[in-house]
């Protein structure tokens, strides 16, 4: 940030609160247009995708149908969360709140559903289709960020803890 006086011009520091403000807002706008861009494309291929299943005939696409169904609804909850941690960030005066430990503690439980949904689902579309191999989705990576997530969570719990005994003290 540019300060200027009588033509002189200084760079003067930002607050870490300010940085903070500033890259929620940029990941905002990032994961938006991240989330914007091939939206049309996803949804007419899952359009396509689960029109193209025949009932009948394929208890495996069935299947794949309801994997995708519950992967897209464990996106939104991930992306809502996101979304909403994001504008927390943004708008409190700190980062250690209450809500903003729930809305990572979220994002964990969601990352980590992920996995066994995928691992399960190609389980039962495998037996369907009379195939012996498991394919791990990830290979794990979403179930390691969902721990991941979920200690970062528990450290904002204790954050907040000590901003409230700060707050408390003053």
């Amino acid at each position: 940030m540019k300060l200027c006086k009588k033509g002189v011009c200084i760079m003067k520091k930002l607050t870490s609160k300010e940085t903070v403000r500033r890259m929620s807002l940029i990941a905002t706008v990032v994961l938006a247009l991240y989330l914007l861009s091939p939206l049309y494309d996803f949804v007419r291929g899952f359009i396509i995708g689960w029109n193209s299943v025949d009932v009948a005939s394929s208890g495996a696409g069935v299947v794949a149908g309801i994997q995708s169904l519950l992967i897209l609804v464990l996106a939104v909850i991930l992306i809502v969360n996101a979304f909403r941690l994001l504008g927390s960030l943004r708008k409190d005066e700190t980062p250690f709140t209450e809500a903003n430990g729930r809305y990572i503690r979220n994002i964990s439980f969601v990352l980590i559903a992920i996995e066994p949904i995928t691992i399960l689902c190609n389980i039962i579309s495998n037996a369907l289709a009379e195939n012996i191999s498991v394919v791990m989705s990830f290979g794990g990576m979403m179930l390691a960020a969902g721990f991941v997530m979920y200690c970062i969570s528990l450290a904002f719990r204790y954050g907040c803890e000590l901003q409230q005994e700060s707050d408390e003290t003053l």
